[in-house]
């Protein structure tokens, strides 16, 4: 009997060191490159988020691609839904703006996300309507360019200083070891 239990503890201890050697983190090494149309690509950038804070929204649908997907941290929207969300946005707030910071464009040469991007990044601002006290937020965009279009954004940003600057309060767990 306890060659068995020593059998199945063994066999135990394998399938879980196979299951941690499965669950490594897979990471992509990427060779970039600044492309030789930066200006450019920094050019469609700037005008695509400047016509989208400034809530011309008919004009930055214009340099979306009809294959366009953002990227956030729920299910990816398409074009139009993208769009919606802007004019939400600006319904439920105003001064909407991007404080400080800085853009840059590179490409990917080879791999999974192969292309040209603009990488922007820096401190958002906005005034919710219902509070009139401004939320700021580092924000970062990867902006994907495919024949002269906005084709992906990919955004990153700290949704909990948002949320804590609206109202929201960060309450500890019962049990203070976090559930662990």
């Amino acid at each position: 009997m306890y060659h068995s239990h020593k059998s199945l503890a063994i066999f135990c201890v394998i399938i879980f060191s196979c299951l941690l050697a499965s669950a490594q983190i897979k990471l992509e090494k990427t060779q970039i490159k600044i492309p030789e149309n930066s200006e450019e690509l920094q050019t469609l950038g700037l005008d695509f988020i400047g016509k989208l804070v400034q809530g011309e929204l008919d004009q930055a649908g214009s340099l979306i691609s009809d294959e366009f997907l953002y990227f956030n941290s729920d299910k990816p929207l398409d074009k139009d839904a993208f769009l919606a969300l802007w004019k939400s946005y600006h319904a439920d707030a105003s001064e909407l703006g991007i404080k400080e910071g800085g853009i840059m464009s590179l490409e990917i040469v080879e791999g999974s996300e192969k292309g040209q991007y603009v990488l922007i990044y820096g401190l958002q601002s906005w005034t919710p309507n219902s509070t009139k006290k401004p939320v700021n937020s580092w924000g970062h965009l990867m902006i994907k360019i495919q024949q002269e279009k906005i084709s992906q954004v990919y955004e990153f940003q700290d949704n909990l200083s948002i949320m804590m600057q609206m109202g929201f309060s960060l309450n500890p767990p019962a049990n203070p070891s976090g559930g662990r």
